[in-house]
């Protein structure tokens, strides 16, 4: 064993078997790689898929930790995974990623209101991307449960649950009320009501 006593040798393989897993769905072989160096360099173990069906597989074998998910799948939308992944583990991190700088505020838009937690634009740097990852494993344990009670109460608190959605909307928009407004299919003073500042 290397000259290990057997302590240090059973930390080590303990700490080898707890990592967490990040799933990383996306389609471009390339990126593929870079994301895994990335994961592998945050402590974490990576699981990647390529389209929606492998990235639903994916997280019912797995005790999956977070999602980093491509918002574009070839002929597939990441909005086809969130739903399913909402429906059978609504406290997963999902962080979307695009390509697709000219709709981002659309696509945003779209991610939120499909139950995303985070949002990043391509290309990303190591040093954006690596502290995100660190930041989401500290707040989840290996089994997909939130270490803190804090997202479990934003995701079953039906109240703040709008609130939430409709501000990282409203952010994503550029703080545009009336753009959100007409995204969500609200009137205008009932997003302006949502999004003030609570007394």
């Amino acid at each position: 064993m290397l000259g290990w006593s057997e302590e240090k040798y059973m930390s080590a393989q303990n700490q080898i078997e707890s990592k967490q897993i990040v799933l990383v769905v996306e389609d471009d072989l390339d990126t593929q790689l870079v994301f895994r160096d990335v994961v592998g360099l945050a402590g974490a173990e990576c699981a990647v898929a390529s389209s929606v069906a492998e990235a639903c597989s994916a997280i019912q074998e797995q005790e999956v930790s977070l999602v980093l998910l491509d918002w574009r799948l070839g002929k597939q939308s990441g909005s086809e995974f969130l739903k399913s992944c909402r429906e059978t583990h609504p406290l997963l991190p999902v962080i979307v990623i695009t390509g697709a700088p000219a709709d981002v505020q659309n696509i945003g838009a779209d991610a939120f209101l499909a139950g995303a937690d985070g949002f990043l634009l391509k290309p990303i740097t190591v040093g954006v991307l690596q502290p995100l990852i660190k930041r989401w494993l500290k707040r989840y344990s290996a089994t997909g449960k939130p270490l803190s009670p804090t997202r479990e109460q934003e995701i079953v608190s039906l109240k703040d649950a709008k609130r939430i959605y409709v501000k990282q909307v409203v952010q994503v928009l550029g703080g545009n009320i009336s753009l959100a407004a007409e995204k969500l299919g609200v009137n205008r003073h009932t997003v302006a009501g949502l999004v003030k500042p609570e007394e």
